[in-house]
């Protein structure tokens, strides 16, 4: 059958290519056709025979071709995906193969491997045959990239057909976390990643869980998500572990808190009821300060009225009074951290 239908083709397509050699027409348009001698035509009148144009509504000829028989997949990195069906067709008309056929499978990811059995062997790039009288020959793929990959399948000498599947991560078996090591000064903030990936390396999406050993250098808001935020202590310095948990996946990350250097946040100087009124407050960073050695001295011109030395109370001043009235006037200030 196989020969015979080639014979066919084979005189049809001389005959179109002849039809056209006006070398050979003698003013008949087509007779190249019959073939040289003219052999392949006898002239017959056959009773009712009429010329159709049913012909006409063939443009073009249809090739038989390569396509995917099932729809795209979505399957676990290193998980394996298939049977995969691909199969010819003639329009949309599925067609057995007239010899056996090879397809050459190809994927646009690094990591993809094709296999004719589940359990391989694998190769990134498989050639697989339609056997003579059926229309379709299967595969297996398997992919570690998460992610969309187009798979492809090729006749010779005609363009691929393609098929874009999805893989998606596997189960988490790691856990990071950005930075896993800080100082950070009091009253500020930091922000914390957890990355979670598979075992080929893939990002999750896996819900994440953060804890903090000690709730006296700071607090960390959220506590689940890919991230959080940690805001030390402005009062309290010493050194926390911040935990992600994912499951039974654990990581950690030192942090230590260290107080802001104690500044002089501003003077105040008041005259009231004849007596002088100073106020002097220290702050770290924006918080104020307790329990800070400051001396401060006050003057009325050139004249030292008082030198004063001390702590900072739980609002982080030191306040001064003096013990008789003195004239009213400009006063100045000037403190530093003992």
């Amino acid at each position: 059958f196989t020969q015979q239908s080639k014979a066919v083709l084979t005189r049809l397509a001389q005959a179109i290519h002849d039809s056209g050699d006006t070398t050979i027409n003698n003013g008949d348009p087509g007779v190249g056709a019959c073939g040289q001698p003219i052999t392949w035509c006898q002239s017959a009148v056959i009773p009712g025979a009429t010329f159709t144009n049913q012909w006409a509504s063939f443009s073009t000829w249809t090739q038989t071709g390569i396509s995917f028989a099932d729809q795209p997949v979505t399957f676990t990195a290193g998980a394996t995906a298939g049977p995969i069906t691909v199969q010819l067709k003639t329009g949309s008309i599925v067609t057995p193969a007239l010899a056996d056929t090879p397809v050459t499978l190809a994927s646009t990811s690094p990591k993809g491997q094709f296999s004719t059995s589940p359990s391989g062997p694998r190769t990134p790039t498989l050639t697989v045959t339609i056997p003579a009288g059926s229309p379709a020959a299967a595969f297996y793929y398997q992919d570690t990239e998460a992610g969309s990959v187009t798979i492809s399948a090729t006749l010779a000498g005609q363009p691929p057909a393609s098929q874009v599947e999805t893989v998606t991560a596997a189960a988490p078996s790691d856990v990071e976390l950005e930075p896993a090591a800080v100082t950070v000064m009091g009253g500020s903030k930091r922000l914390f990643a957890a990355h979670v990936t598979d075992g080929y390396g893939n990002p999750t999406d896996a819900p994440v869980k953060w804890s903090l050993s000690s709730a006296t250098v700071g607090a960390i808001v959220p506590t689940s998500g890919a991230s959080t935020t940690f805001t030390a202590s402005s009062t309290a310095s010493g050194r926390a572990r911040l935990t992600a948990s994912v499951g039974a996946l654990k990581a950690s990350a030192v942090i230590t808190v260290k107080l802001a250097p104690a500044r002089i946040g501003g003077t105040l100087a008041r005259h009231i009821h004849g007596h002088e009124i100073v106020t002097v407050w220290v702050v770290r960073g924006k918080a104020r300060a307790k329990g800070v050695a400051i001396a401060f001295t006050v003057r009325h011109g050139s004249s030292i009225v008082a030198k004063v030395t001390g702590r900072t109370d739980a609002h982080g001043r030191v306040t001064w009074r003096s013990k008789h009235p003195l004239p009213a006037g400009r006063y100045t200030v000037k403190a530093a951290i003992r």
